[in-house]
């Protein structure tokens, strides 16, 4: 019973740590995509404003 709960403890962990580090690369991943997105839509903005100026 003892061994028992040591390896579940251990699994759980090891469980947490699969799950931290995959939201972890998602998070990374949506952030960069996000900032790809309103960096593209700046530039669009700020060249369509320069269109309208000329």
């Amino acid at each position: 019973m003892r061994s028992y709960d040591i390896a579940f403890m251990h699994g759980s962990d090891v469980t947490m740590l699969v799950m931290v580090a995959y939201l972890g690369i998602v998070g990374a991943a949506w952030i960069s995509t996000r900032a790809l997105e309103m960096r593209e839509l700046f530039k669009f903005n700020s060249a369509s404003r320069n269109f309208d100026l000329i």
